[in-house]
């Protein structure tokens, strides 16, 4: 059954075999969901209003009025923003596929102005974007694995690759209640020593044989919080910030993960002869290739493109990019691919 979470707030589920797949839109389990108007559409896929962090409360108070609320965003019934995977599996056109987080969902724009779309049309060829809210790289290499796995095979990957210290991060069902982890008065029975436990282990996660010093030369930082059963239900998002702090005390060792991930995918491409293009919207991380990996050949050819350098306009949620902002990346893609498809 799929999850009665709003579509793009967690990482993709990964099955054991098949193809990854998104929580459908809240209306499907709420008539008063977090992604406003729903319509189901005959393919089985939706077509909706809202998507976090493009929210209608979002739009009312910090939103940019430069776009109304109209019904933005169209998903395949896997929940991705695609078109529909198994009936073009086979297709004769181009496969494109743009692998990423939020950036190349297209979160606050309409599905005519994400880059996966704009891609797709200029050259005819069927968009596989399978980005997703909220994902990390070893997200997005995983997911990246499991199609390839599945025979899905694009002549192009262009990968956006996400922000350093996002990570998977899981926690069992009995433990998450409508968004919230439980406090002491709601806990259910034997769940109280499950939530120490797993505040314990995210706590001392990376407690031990840590660097002093990031790559950077920066300090690597010290956050003690307290593993305490709360009073009050805190929101799960501040135990994922909480897991991020963490994360990012990881220091050189993130970095390695990600040359790691990025040498997954860079070999699924090479083994299949597959066009593989990389951008980044994580400052750090994208230095951090400039100086490290690019010099070594350790790369897959062209200098890596910042998105950010390309940044005119904010979409709907006045946080990610604007429709003239993945126009400019779009255009940037299409003159490097141009000489190859």
């Amino acid at each position: 059954m799929p999850s009665s979470i709003h579509i793009s707030s967690l990482n993709p589920i990964h099955k054991g075999s098949g193809l990854p797949y998104m929580s459908e839109p809240d209306w499907v389990h709420s008539p008063h969901g977090h992604n406003g108007r729903v319509e189901s559409l005959p393919d089985g896929g939706y077509h909706f209003q809202w998507c976090p962090s493009d929210s209608k409360e979002n739009w009312k108070q910090n939103g940019n009025r430069d776009y109304d609320d109209g019904m933005f965003y169209t998903v395949n019934k896997h929940c991705f923003r695609a078109d529909d995977f198994e009936s073009t599996k086979h297709s004769v056109k181009t496969k494109i596929m743009c692998a990423g987080d939020s950036y190349t969902f297209g979160i606050g724009v309409k599905d005519e102005h994400t880059y996966p779309h704009l891609l797709a049309k200029h050259f005819d060829a069927v968009n596989w974007n399978i980005g997703a809210g909220g994902i990390g790289n070893d997200a997005i290499a995983l997911m990246i694995s499991q199609f390839f796995r599945e025979g899905y095979i694009p002549d192009v990957l262009v990968v956006n690759w996400g922000y350093l210290h996002r990570k998977i991060l899981a926690v069992t069902e009995s433990i998450i209640q409508d968004n919230n982890f439980p406090c002491k008065d709601t806990l259910p029975t034997g769940a109280q020593s499950e939530y120490n436990e797993l505040c314990e282990r995210l706590l001392n996660e990376y407690n031990s044989d840590h660097p002093d010093q990031n790559l950077d030369g920066t300090e690597v930082a010290i956050w003690q919080p307290q593993a305490t059963i709360p009073n009050d239900k805190p929101n799960i998002n501040s135990v994922f910030n909480a897991h991020e702090h963490m994360i990012v005390r990881g220091g050189d060792t993130l970095f390695i993960d990600f040359a790691i991930q990025q040498q997954l995918v860079s070999a699924l491409c090479k083994a299949h002869g597959v066009k593989l293009y990389e951008m980044f919207n994580d400052d750090v991380l994208y230095y951090f290739i400039i100086k490290y990996l690019a010099p070594t050949g350790q790369w897959s050819g062209d200098i890596p493109f910042r998105c950010r350098s390309v940044e005119v306009d904010l979409a709907r949620d006045n946080g990610h990019f604007g429709s003239k902002t993945l126009a400019n990346i779009a255009n940037h893609l299409i003159e490097k691919l141009t000489p190859i498809l």
